[in-house]
């Protein structure tokens, strides 16, 4: 049910896409995409850190119906009075700045994110392994969304209908959440709740989940305050690649990770250092040939999945796309780093990375626009690396060793010269897709046949493993 969920969250955005941004343009796109930002902005931190908080906590008690019911209505307590704070600001933002008055309709739909994020108790449905109701109900509102935008949105104007759809198909499932959440929680059971318990212990996944939150959108809300909707709009398309590239990449191994927590609990140090080695290893073999594919291909992926009036999202998405290797490397960072029990040292590298995006974002989008957001994109993602690798350093240095690292250069080198040779003698001469198509061949099998060559650990052991099957 994990990969069908993951996949479909790659496949809707290969569908969507590039049939929203023919029809809406850079401009619709551009507006769609800062409300959005806005909306959830204001959601992350009316969340509170409790989808996280909520997992943990209600697997622990989730063979006691009395306790899971008292635990559930606490928690749906901090989140209405968060959820109304934070909508109050909301609207007292929209009639007080400029930015946000500009396009009030729009921003009040993209409100609603705030919430139905809030009430849509997704964090319950995962602690109970609810994962076959989650699956289902999350295809069928994709489905539904993707209809809609089919029948409703058809030119430039429809970018707020746009937006509704959008809310509809990401955020209208949590309502049938609430609905459905009686089966499982009694909210007519008595006993006095106690709140102020929760406070404490939620502080190190609010401050993660704000500084997180806030910092995968931080470039996109600076980038919105401080130009037009077509520069959000260009930029949009090169985030929404590089994302769907991350989450390929993510999506390949992140199944795995929760096992560290079992090794660690249990103390199998070795184990866990050998599996997080490993991952490390995996994710890097692959970041590093997207990232290197999403810069040597960056004009014909903005053309193919955008359209013509994007070709100026190719530089922002190849200056993007460099931070795959450190964004990819950052997600098992932080994992190994909460599956060992370091939430504090996690939230304090969330943190940081938060402020350098902010810096850096603010220093350079008024100077360089999307290609400024785009830097301050990766300048946060690489001071997030170096303090979570510091902090995991004992580990770093054992593991270090393993990864090969002179031979993944090696390939990459390999590759980008392959991958310039068919640019330069290939390439001018065909059509776009054909372009893609050629460069794309050609430096994977360079890439790959190099670590074949060199024999990398990893690549000669996923051979071994299937060339014998096909023997069979």
């Amino acid at each position: 049910m994990n990969m069908i969920l993951t996949s479909s969250a790659f496949i809707f955005p290969l569908i969507t896409v590039p049939y929203v941004s023919r029809v809406l343009s850079p401009t619709g796109t551009g507006a769609v995409a800062f409300g959005q930002s806005i909306g959830g902005y204001f959601a992350t931190i009316a969340l509170l850190g409790i989808p996280q908080y909520g997992i943990r906590e209600c697997a622990k008690v989730r063979d006691d119906s009395a306790k899971l019911s008292t635990l559930v209505r606490e928690l749906l307590c901090i989140l209405a009075v968060s959820s109304t704070i934070m909508y109050a600001t909301f609207l007292v933002c929209l009639f007080t700045v400029p930015r946000l008055s500009q396009d009030r309709p729009l921003m009040l739909i993209c409100s609603a994110m705030i919430v139905l994020s809030s009430f849509g108790v997704e964090w319950f449905y995962q602690a109970i392994e609810q994962y076959g109701y989650i699956t289902v109900r999350n295809i069928a509102f994709k489905i539904t969304g993707l209809a809609l935008m089919l029948a409703f949105v058809h030119d430039t104007n429809d970018y707020r209908i746009y937006a509704l759809i959008t809310v509809i198909a990401s955020y209208g499932s949590n309502i049938l959440n609430l609905i459905r959440l009686h089966r499982f929680v009694s909210f007519t059971a008595g006993g006095k709740l106690n709140i102020r318990r929760h406070f404490r212990p939620m502080l190190s996944f609010i401050v993660i989940s704000i500084s997180s939150g806030v910092y995968l959108q931080i470039d996109m809300l600076i980038l919105g305050l401080m130009s037009s909707n077509t520069m959000v709009g260009i930029y949009q398309l090169a985030v929404k690649i590089k994302t769907l590239l991350l989450t390929c990449i993510n999506s390949l191994g992140g199944v795995l990770l929760p096992r560290l927590s079992y090794y660690y609990a249990n103390g199998r140090e070795d184990n866990a250092d050998n599996l997080f080695g490993r991952f490390l290893h995996f994710s890097l073999i692959i970041s590093v040939a997207a990232s290197l594919l999403g810069i040597v291909c960056s004009p014909q992926l903005v053309i193919i999945i955008g359209g013509a009036q994007f070709t100026a999202s190719a530089i922002p998405l190849a200056i993007a796309v460099t931070a795959l290797p450190f964004a990819a490397v950052n997600a098992i960072l932080q994992q190994t780093l909460l599956a060992d029990g370091g939430e504090k040292q996690a939230s304090a590298a969330t943190f940081i990375g938060l402020f350098i995006a902010l810096a850096v974002n603010l220093a350079l989008i008024p100077v360089l626009g999307a290609n400024g957001a785009a830097l301050g994109n990766i300048c946060a993602e690489i001071g997030t690396f170096i303090v979570r690798a510091w902090l995991l350093r004992s580990r770093m240095r054992s593991i270090i060793k393993l990864l090969n690292l002179p031979k993944i250069l090696m390939a990459s080198v390999t590759g980008s010269v392959v991958a310039g040779l068919v640019w330069v003698f290939a390439v001018p001469h065909m059509a776009t897709f054909p372009q893609l198509v050629c460069l794309g061949l050609g430096f994977s099998i360079a890439y790959g046949g190099t670590l074949l060559i060199v024999r990398d650990q990893l690549v000669m052991e996923v051979c071994g493993r299937l060339l014998p099957r096909r023997h069979r």
